[in-house]
């Protein structure tokens, strides 16, 4: 009897490579819409910090 070597065939790593490739791409494009979100957050949150100073001289100096 011959034994059955147990293998990936080349189909199955195509294809899970394939499947790899997608997931990648997925979690990339995530990555760099939260670095982006992230980014403009910070720069809205520094210009509230402009506004409250400016607002808070004006304050001062009525």
């Amino acid at each position: 009897m011959k034994k059955k070597q147990s293998a990936f065939t080349l189909v199955e790593t195509i294809v899970s490579i394939a499947i790899l490739s997608i997931v990648l791409a997925m979690v990339y494009g995530v990555f760099f819409s939260v670095a982006r979100s992230t980014v403009a957050g910070a720069e809205a949150s520094v210009e509230v910090q402009r506004q409250r100073i400016a607002l808070k001289t004006i304050e001062d100096s009525l």
